[in-house]
Parts: C-alpha cells; structure tokens; sequence
C-alpha cells in the first residue's frame, strides 16, 4: 500500500514540473521548436484585506443584587454672638396733601374806550360730595359811534357827518344747582338774558327820507324805534344714572324749556325732551334715544312738532370706538307730516397713542328758530316764519393726533348735502333799508379744516386753526350770500413773567359776497364785502392770589391800517375801530 501511494506522489511531482517549464518556455524557435529561453512575468502588487466581522451589540450587565441607600444625618445649629443692635423704627404718619384753597366768589369789572363796560359775578359753594351750586350775572355794554360814511351835505343845507351811534347791551343772570346720589345725578339752571341792538347799519345815500330823520343820537334810534330787544327766559333740569354693574339699565333724560319774546310783543317756546336707554351686552353699549321738540310761536299756526328716535350700537376699546345707528326724526304741522331717516356712524382708531383716524356719516332734520337765528343776526326782521333744515348727508374723514408731546394736530374733510339752508340777505322794506331777512335754497358743500396746538411747558402756547368752504352746487341762490369763503385763527400765550402773562389773537375772514334786491328789481344783485381782519393783543399780570389786573387793545389792524376802513360783520354794519378794555379780577 504504502508502495502504491509513493508511486502516485512521484507521478504528481513530475506532472507538475512539465506543466511549469511549458507555461514558462512558450517561446518557438524559427524553426518551430521550443528554445531554450527564460520568460519573467512582472505585474503589480495588490494587497487585499478581507472584511472584519465586528459583534456590534455591547454586553450588558445584569445586577440581580440592588442595595437601597438610607441613612440618617443631623445638623446641629447653634447661634453666634453678635455685637449689633438696630434702633427700632418707628411707624410711619400718614398724612394727605392739603387741597388747593378755593374761593367761592370771583369778580371782574372792565372799562375801556367806546364807554364799553364788562362786568361778571360767580359765586358758589366750595367742595361738597353731594351737592353743588352757584349763581351768575353778565354785562357787556358799549356806547360809542362809528363812522358810516362820509360827511354829507344836502342841498338845504344839513350837514351829516357819517357818525352814528352803535351801541348795544348784553346781560344775562342764572343760578345752577347739582346734586349727587349714589347712582343718580340731577340737574337743574334757570337763566334769563336780555339784548338790546341799535340798527345803526344804513347807508345815507340810498335812503329817500329827509335827512332830517336820518338817526344819528341814541335818542333818534330810540324815538325812531329803529332798536330791538331780545329776551330769554331758559329753565333745564337733567337726570342722569350710572350704574357700574353689566347688564343694567342705565338712563338719561332731560327737560328744558325757553321762552323767547322781543320789544315788539312777538312770542316763541321751544319745550324739547330728551331719554336716552342705554345697557351694556359683555363688551357692547345697546341703547336707544329719543326727542320731542314742540315749537309753539306767534308766526306759526299751528304749532311745529318733531320726534326722534335713534337705536345705536357702541364698541368701546383702548384702540378702537365704533357708533353704529339709525336716526328717525319726523315732522308734524297740522295734518301734514315728514318721515326722514338718517345714519349714525362713527368710528376711530387708535394707532399707538400717536395718530388717531376718523369717519362719520350722519344727518339731521334741524330745526330752526327765532331764538337761534337773533343769536347769530340779531339784525334780522320781527315778522317773519323760519323753516327747518334737512341735512341729508354729513360726511367727515380725518386724523389726529400728536406729533410730540408738545404739537398736536386735526385734519379732516367734510362733505355736506342740505336741502333748505338759510341764508342772510338785505330786506328794504324797512325805512332805513338795513333789516335782513333769510332765503332758503339746497346746496353742496365741501369743507376743509385743520388744526394745531402748541404747548412748551407753561411758557408757551400756540393754536392755529383755518377752515376752508367750497359750495360745489347752489340750487336757488348765485351765492352763498354772507358765508366766508375761508376763516382762520391764530392764539398765542407766553409767561414773561411768573406773574405777568401776554396773549394774542388774529382772525382773519376771507371774500364774503352780499346779496341786494332794491325794490323793483327782478334779480339779486352781488356786493364784494371787504375780508374781517382782527388783530387782538392782551395782557394779565397777577397782583396777589385773589387779584389780578389785565388790559386789552383790540382791533390792532385798524390802528395800523392793515384795512382801509372798519370791516363789516354784517352788510352795511361795521364794527367798532381800535379801542382797549382795561380792568381788575378778583376772588374771595
């Protein structure tokens, strides 16, 4: 056996080596044959490292043996010595600033040029929680002449100097008195005023009477009854509620009553009353108001009746206010009635303390009255009816706010649509041709206004303000007879002294157009009325805590001759020139 297998290890070997020298000498000779050659094979060397297998999870080392920590410790404090002794303090007295002293009287008595005399009286309670009250009286008189035109002298020989007497009175004296409860407040005032106007606005050569009867002396004006008288007597009382509680009813309402009559026995009341309801929905103000105005005068039969009524919705926020309602005013006279619904939109928005942005959109049907129409023309006729106007659209966008703590500003726009506005014109059916009366027609109106304010500390204090009036559309009249074009303002304050203060004041008027119709005219004529410049300048100067001296120059412009002559503030009536008021105030 062992033979046998040492045979085939020989033949093995020996195959093997013929295989080698084959593979190795392949090379032939020329001739075919094999030579004898060596052949050496050369190729790069390329090692190669097989993947290692790694055991990727770690051993994990269970402890079936678990010892709880517990043990026990002490602290044993012990208080050290110390050598400081603090000095009790003692305990605080509190005690409320004292208040301010009040006066309960204050009084001022003027004097000036023109024989002008200004004199005012207040006296009321000092503080009181629950009740206040008090009294007032007013005067304000001048008696002075202005010049009216040019001297004249007619053809008998009377001689006019165009100097006329102008005077008028103004007083007024009321008492007030308010008390206060827990959830209610009341009202009440009675006031009685009185007025007295001189028509002294003619122009002598349109006149067609003797010259003799030109009034030139208060006496003339008097005898001549060439004056009016307005008087007033006005009663309010008021109830108002202020419950803090959500979900409760809270009320307003009011009362008042005014009597108006004149020299010449014409009568006119005016009663209105007024409620409002309002509650407060979580964060939302519901509410509804109404108003009843009843207007029974001697120029109408029968009497003027309106009602209004005005459900509305109010939000209320730190940056945001928003009004939503509907007003519904309704006229009655005799069996006729007008029904008229407007809106009542408001709205503001805060933006950081700093700006302020606007909008409303309302409209009215208001009543006009004799009362209303002799405070702002106390020139006009005695006999004549006045109607209501309708308002129907009163638009307003604007934006305020501040530019600094010192500049604060207003800006808005405004569009109006009236039916029936009233307007001024010369009547000349009276002897001197210088009465007024009032027509009536539709209108567009854009207006324009802005405003600034100027505060430096106490030092300092401006205030601008001007508006702008453009009537796109006039239905029944060529002009907007009377009403400036533009009007603007300006008020200034500086403290020269602790105690002495100056002040200024500046109005200016622009174009104004007037409306004539002479009798046998078919159409209104237009007069260009000069523009009102008015300069005033003032001073107070504080004596002692209860009393002070002041002195005023008004209507600078014509002591400087910025206008040719007195402007007209109605026309043919001028006003005073340059005169001063000088006088003392005075608290006890």
């Amino acid at each position: 056996m062992n033979k046998l297998v040492s045979i085939l290890a020989t033949a093995g070997i020996l195959t093997l080596l013929s295989m080698h020298g084959y593979a190795q000498q392949d090379e032939q000779s020329d001739d075919g044959n094999l030579s004898n050659q060596e052949v050496t094979v050369v190729t790069t060397y390329t090692p190669v490292i097989n993947d290692a297998f790694r055991i990727e999870s770690l051993p994990k080392i269970v402890d079936t043996f678990f010892v709880e920590p517990n043990f026990k410790y002490d602290i044993f404090s012990k208080m050290q010595p110390t050598l400081l002794h603090p000095t009790p303090l003692q305990a605080a007295k509190l005690q409320g600033e004292p208040k301010d002293h009040l006066d309960n009287g204050y009084a001022k008595l003027a004097v000036g040029s023109k024989l002008n005399l200004n004199a005012e009286l207040y006296y009321m309670n000092t503080r009181n929680s629950s009740t206040n009250w008090g009294v007032v009286g007013k005067h304000q008189s001048a008696q002075g002449k202005i010049n009216i035109s040019d001297e004249i002298t007619y053809p008998d020989g009377h001689l006019f100097d165009g100097r006329v007497f102008a005077g008028y009175d103004v007083s007024n004296i009321g008492a007030f008195v308010k008390k206060m409860y827990s959830h209610t407040t009341l009202n009440a005032d009675i006031n009685f005023g009185s007025s007295q106007h001189f028509f002294y606005g003619y122009t002598p050569t349109n006149l067609t009477i003797n010259p003799l009867l030109f009034p030139n002396d208060r006496d003339d004006f008097i005898d001549g009854n060439h004056r009016q008288r307005y008087s007033v007597l006005s009663v309010n009382t008021a109830a108002k509620s202020r419950f803090p509680q959500i979900n409760k009813i809270n009320y307003q309402v009011g009362l008042s009553y005014d009597l108006w009559f004149d020299a010449n026995q014409n009568l006119e009341h005016t009663i209105d009353f007024t409620a409002d309801l309002h509650r407060k929905i979580k964060k939302e103000l519901v509410g509804l108001s109404t108003e009843f105005i009843l207007i029974p005068a001697q120029y109408l039969d029968p009497s003027l009746m309106y009602l209004a009524l005005s459900p509305y919705l109010k939000h209320n926020s730190d940056n945001f206010k928003l009004k939503l309602g509907l007003k519904t005013k309704m006229q009655f006279l005799q069996d006729s009635s007008d029904f008229h619904f407007y809106p009542d939109v408001h709205i503001e928005h805060n933006i950081a303390d700093v700006i302020l942005p606007y909008a409303s959109f309302t409209g009215n049907l208001q009543e006009n009255t004799m009362l209303e129409l002799t405070r702002l023309n106390p020139y006009i006729n005695d006999t004549m009816a006045v109607s209501p106007a309708n308002i129907k659209q009163n638009i307003c966008v604007g934006i305020k706010g501040r530019i600094s703590d010192a500049v604060q500003f207003n800006i808005n726009g405004q569009y109006h649509k009236v039916d029936n506005q009233h307007f001024f014109v010369t009547d000349y059916s009276s002897i001197l041709q210088n009465r007024f009366g009032v027509v009536y027609s539709d209108l567009e109106l854009f207006k324009a206004y802005a405003e600034l304010n100027f505060e430096f500390g106490e030092k300092l204090k401006l205030r601008f303000h001007g508006l702008y009036n453009y009537y796109t559309w006039l239905k029944d009249i060529d002009e907007a007879w009377q009403a400036p074009v533009f009007q603007s303002g300006l008020y200034a304050e500086y403290q020269v002294l602790p105690q002495l203060n100056v002040h200024a004041q500046a109005f200016v008027d622009g174009k104004r157009i007037a409306g004539i119709n002479l009798p046998g005219d078919t159409q209104w004529n237009s007069v260009e009325m000069k523009p009102i410049i008015d300069v005033n300048l003032g001073a107070d100067y504080q004596i002692s805590n209860q009393l002070s001296a002041f002195l005023s120059l008004n209507n600078l412009a014509d002591l400087i001759n910025l206008a040719d002559q007195n402007y007209e503030i109605w026309h043919q009536y001028p006003v005073y020139g340059f005169h001063f008021l000088g006088g003392i105030k005075y608290g006890f």
